[in-house]
C-alpha cells in the first residue's frame, strides 16, 4: 500500500470513529434535554408557588378588611 492509501485508510477510520462518537453524544444530549425539560416543568409547577399565591391573596383580603375597619373606626370629618 502506498502512503496515500494508508493516509486515506487512516482518515476513513478516524471519520468512522468520530461518527460513532457523534451518535453517542446525540443520544446523551437528547436524554439530558429531556431531563432538563422535566426539571423546568417541575420547577414551574412546584407546590411552593401555589402556597405563595394563596398567601398573597389572603394578605390582600386582610389588608382590604383592615382598611375597612380603620375607615369605620376613624371616620374622616371634613371642615369647610
Amino acid at each position: 500500500m502506498s502512503d496515500l492509501e494508508l493516509n486515506l485508510s487512516a482518515l476513513m477510520a478516524k471519520v468512522s470513529e468520530l461518527e460513532k462518537q457523534q451518535t453517542t453524544l446525540k443520544k446523551y444530549v437528547v436524554k439530558l434535554k429531556h431531563t432538563l425539560d422535566e426539571q423546568i416543568e417541575n420547577f414551574h409547577h412546584r407546590p411552593e408557588i401555589q402556597t405563595v399565591e394563596s398567601f398573597q391573596e389572603k394578605l390582600t383580603t386582610l389588608n382590604l378588611r383592615l382598611d375597612e375597619l380603620f375607615a369605620v373606626n376613624n371616620p374622616i370629618t371634613l371642615t369647610l
